[in-house]
């Protein structure tokens, strides 16, 4: 219940963000009405809030701030943490957004208990439409989405044996962006049909409004199309993605060729009727497996060098120790840690930041990291393209992709962390101390949650000790904040967590850091144990912090748990 209240609470403070967004750049319409709709499970919220991202994503690409990446929408279960992480991305993006918040009275929220969360999200959608304005999404936008649904249906098609050849229909008179989605809701039609016959939920398929529509709705029609031929490929038990050459600039593609490409795909799906044999193989062979993530992480080193290469850097990145871990809650603190300085990338890149992810609260599956590392692959991709070099096709829509075998969550660590000394290459000042209080922040923040559960009241406070800390007393006391931690995942009945410490004659910064991304993820790892299910927004800390701050706060974490440890009840 509440995480159900908390996801509310995500989609009423995006409401508000989108709402001083629009305070921002005068818009003056009034806000979308509310649409009742029977869409209601996660995988609909899930669509909806992708669709936003990409309205998001479309207002940065008018503005000059650079693009964003986009997930794909996966078809397997989607879980309220799924949810809960991609509408708080979607926060953070818009927060990027906004320079001062509006003075301006906000809407009341609604307090309708029947108003689901897809419905809010959908207001919220339509709300964001007069931001794009005449540049919003264009028959070349709904263009290229067109082509893609063509090229999932002939994948389908053949993945049935499937070979007959039907000609693309002519057009010769002029078709508006109604016309595309009548078209577009014919095949969602057929997409229902041939659901029903897997024997899956079909889709529900609503009547087309009587009004002139635009060219954003059709695109955002054909990114449901596209959702929903998904989970047919996933029943099907088989996996594959496609690029779209993009449309250039000087074209102009029309509604006509749009409900070609449309009415071409109508007639060449699937149906999958009774008493025809439905060509399937086991949906669960579609989870991603270690060897996977170890392929990906590998392509993703040998993606960041040619950035590296780029900007004429020879420095060698250091070997990461041969002590690693095999818990997924400390790989995904390793792709957090990749994306922080990702985002140091983008802004020397000329490109203003994007949203970095939060861990999730939860056990950690294959693939989440998967997914996460996924987008890292567009991230490198957003950043080669800025800088004009070629880098071939992106992940996913490769077939060429090297296979391995007998490879261990270990082994996609190294890969992890090798990829984050690649990265300090080219960030030699990343793991400064300001980067080092910021983290330390957090983790004393995730400790007073655990505190604060576990009902013991400690009257301590921040010790205003003047002492010259160096780099190696840091350490120490992170290797302290450990061992305590470690005591208290022994009492609490949790596996002991085996740390990775790297081991140096010479102590650096970039020690402390990996000490401290340890810490976090171990104190995440309680948080999960006992359920709790608060998040720590960490991000806003003060510059100029030194190697005192960091201690102090090290410290007062480490006396915080000690006394939980020793406190009599």
């Amino acid at each position: 219940m509440e995480y159900q209240q908390n996801l509310y609470k995500s989609v009423f403070a995006l409401k508000k963000n989108i709402i001083y967004l629009r305070n921002q750049e005068m818009i003056t319409l009034p806000f979308a009405k509310i649409i009742y709709q029977n869409a209601n499970e996660p995988r609909h919220i899930l669509q909806k809030s992708i669709e936003i991202l990409e309205k998001i994503n479309k207002f940065r690409k008018i503005k000059h701030f650079g693009e964003i990446t986009i997930p794909l929408c996966p078809s397997r279960k989607i879980t309220k943490e799924h949810l809960f992480l991609i509408l708080n991305r979607l926060n953070d993006e818009v927060n990027l957004l906004i320079k001062k918040k509006s003075t301006l009275l906000d809407m009341e929220l609604l307090n309708d208990n029947s108003t689901t969360l897809y419905e809010i999200l959908n207001t919220i959608s339509l709300s964001i439409d007069p931001l794009l304005g005449v540049r919003g999404f264009t028959p070349n936008d709904v263009y290229e989405k067109s082509v893609k649904i063509v090229k999932i249906i002939e994948f389908l098609q053949k993945s049935q044996n499937i070979h007959k050849k039907i000609p693309k229909s002519i057009i010769n008179k002029t078709l508006h962006p109604n016309h595309s989605l009548y078209e577009a809701n014919k095949l969602l039609q057929k997409i229902s049909i041939a659901q029903k016959n897997l024997w899956l939920d079909e889709v529900e398929v609503l009547p087309i409004p009587q009004r002139v529509i635009t060219s954003t709705e059709v695109y955002c029609y054909e990114k449901k199309i596209i959702a929903q031929l998904q989970r047919i490929k996933n029943r099907l038990g088989i996996e594959r993605y496609f690029e779209v050459k993009k449309v250039k600039n000087s074209e102009n593609r029309t509604s006509n060729e749009i409900v070609r490409n449309l009415n071409y795909a109508l007639h060449l799906i699937p149906e999958f009727k009774f008493g025809q044999e439905i060509i399937q193989y086991n949906s669960n062979s579609l989870n991603k497996t270690t060897n996977e993530l170890y392929s990906l992480s590998h392509f993703l080193i040998q993606k960041l060098n040619l950035y590296k290469e780029f900007k004429g850097i020879k420095v060698d990145a250091k070997e990461p120790p041969k002590i690693f871990s095999n818990k997924t809650i400390f790989i995904y603190q390793k792709i957090v840690e990749n994306f922080e300085k990702i985002q140091k990338i983008r802004e020397y890149e000329g490109l203003k930041p994007s949203s970095i992810p939060i861990t999730p609260i939860t056990d950690i599956s294959i693939n989440q990291l998967y997914d996460m590392l996924l987008r890292i692959d567009d991230e490198l991709s957003l950043i080669l393209k800025n800088c004009k070099i070629s880098y071939g096709k992106s992940w996913n829509t490769r077939v060429d992709k090297k296979i391995y075998k007998e490879k261990t969550l270990a082994n996609v660590y190294s890969n992890l962390w090798m990829l984050s000394n690649q990265f300090n290459t080219i960030l030699p000042q990343y793991s400064n101390p300001n980067e080092l209080f910021r983290l330390t922040v957090k983790i004393d923040k995730e400790v007073d949650l655990i505190v604060s559960y576990l009902k013991t009241e400690t009257n301590l406070s921040l010790k205003n000790d003047k002492i010259i800390v160096t780099k190696s007393m840091l350490f120490e006391k992170s290797l302290e904040l450990i061992d305590i931690i470690q005591k208290i995942q022994k009492r609490a009945n949790l596996n002991i967590t085996n740390s990775s410490i790297p081991q140096s004659n010479k102590i650096s910064t970039n020690n402390i850091y990996h000490l401290l991304r340890l810490t976090n993820a171990m104190l995440i790892e309680i948080k999960i144990h006992f359920g709790i299910e608060k998040y720590v927004n960490y991000k806003k800390v003060k510059e100029d912090k030194n190697l005192l701050d960091i201690h102090k706060t090290l410290d007062f974490s480490y006396q915080k748990l000690l006394e939980t440890m020793t406190k009599k009840h």
